[in-house]
């Protein structure tokens, strides 16, 4: 008897993937929920990388009666024109040429959410996603910003924002929601408390360690990472950082003492304590 055919794309699988990835968080989601859609018009959702934004993000929205659409930093050029497109290829149209072009494609889609992930790496454009863009949204749609960062100070401080703003910062794990992802992963006895010592409440951690014991039984944690499991995470956290950024993060790693002189000179770039 022939098996029934999988509908949709590889892309709807993935984000089912994710969503169902989506352990514990019962107080983020709980925040969140109100915040999307009928909420503030723009939510920043923050915390470090492979703290669990997407899934978090991903998970609550796809428990809740909302019509979702995407964009992805990592791969978006950090333009207008690029921004537009990818809003564009997003919404299955034409690219918009301008943001109230674009704001009249998310109201005909009768977009509830639209979700902007690894936002940090659209620093160029925070301008006129808050100038321009957001403005010209529905007053229904709730734009959310999920990233390493929080609102910087023009967001605070620029006239209306403020009444109009949501924050939800993304911390580690409760110990009660590391054993739900422990048990999850099908980890258990003494490997469990190795980990859960280990990674201090860090998902992305408790799921590499977890694999890397997978792999290796009895490699040994101790109050340190394995090399594996540093080199995995530490890929992750360089993924996510801007050009200038990662020049910075590699000068560092050849100096012996780093100090903000010596970072300048060995990076060539003046500005690196803003960096």
């Amino acid at each position: 008897m022939s098996q029934p055919r999988v509908r949709g794309s590889v892309s709807d699988r993935l984000a089912a993937a994710v969503a169902a990835a989506l352990v514990g968080r019962a107080e983020e989601s709980a925040r969140l929920t109100p915040l999307a859609p009928q909420g503030p018009a723009a939510v920043f959702v923050h915390g470090p990388g492979g703290i669990g934004k997407t899934t978090l993000v991903t998970g609550t929205l796809a428990a809740l009666a909302v019509n979702c659409v995407s964009l992805d930093g990592r791969y978006t050029e950090p333009t207008v024109p690029g921004a537009l497109a990818a809003l564009g290829t997003a919404l299955g149209g034409p690219p918009p040429q301008s943001a109230t072009a674009a704001a009249e494609q998310i109201a005909a889609a009768d977009v509830d959410v639209l979700v902007i992930d690894s936002f940090e790496r659209l620093n160029l454009l925070d301008g006129w996603i808050r100038n321009e863009f957001t403005r010209a949204l529905p007053a229904g749609v709730t734009t959310l910003l999920v990233g390493r960062r929080g609102p910087n100070a023009a967001w605070r401080t620029a006239p209306g924002w403020r009444t109009l703003l949501g924050e939800l910062v993304v911390g580690p794990l409760t110990a009660e929601d590391v054993d739900r992802l422990l048990a999850a992963h099908g980890i258990r006895g003494d490997d469990a408390v190795r980990i859960r010592t280990f990674a201090r409440g860090h998902p992305l951690a408790v799921v590499v360690a977890g694999e890397a014991l997978a792999r290796r039984p009895g490699l040994p944690l101790g109050s340190g990472a394995p090399p594996e499991v540093v080199e995995e995470l530490f890929v992750v956290m360089l993924d996510d950082l801007g050009p200038r950024e990662r020049a910075i993060a590699e000068a560092a790693s050849v100096l012996r003492r780093v100090t903000l002189p010596l970072l300048a000179a060995v990076a060539d770039e003046p500005d690196v304590e803003q960096a």
